[in-house]
């Protein structure tokens, strides 16, 4: 089962270890998924960590899972700076920021790759 996890390391709220207990227990599970048995098949540490940042913006860890063929299976990514919101969204909208990657794209291209599918060159959006 793909999953992709956002977190900011400045949210007041939640805290960063909530995106390593989620990549954890998805490694799990998918780990029963790929051969029902529980054989760390698929594992919770990352085969690729790619530090970036925004023009202007917060800098990231993108932290990537592969399932044991080496398809992308699971993605954590850790926003440095940003806290309780919405990465990389129209200032104009609650609980969003701007300088963050976008994590709506982002999120388009980790599922579009995982199922199988060309994710579209470019996600349109609208900001009322």
């Amino acid at each position: 089962m793909p999953v992709i996890v956002f977190h900011g390391d400045a949210d007041p709220y939640l805290s960063p270890i909530n995106a390593d207990q989620v990549i954890a227990q998805w490694a799990k599970t998918n780990d029963y998924f790929d051969d029902g048995n529980d054989n760390d098949s698929v594992k919770s540490e990352p085969v690729e960590t790619i530090e970036g940042s925004v023009p202007a913006g917060h800098s990231y860890t993108r932290y990537v899972y592969n399932d044991r063929s080496g398809r992308l299976l699971m993605e954590k990514w850790i926003v440095k700076g940003l806290g309780h919101g919405w990465s990389g969204s129209h200032a104009a909208v609650s609980f969003a920021d701007p300088k963050g990657p976008n994590a709506s794209a982002e999120m388009w291209r980790f599922f579009g790759e995982t199922f199988g599918a060309a994710a579209p060159r470019r996600l349109r959006t609208s900001h009322r």
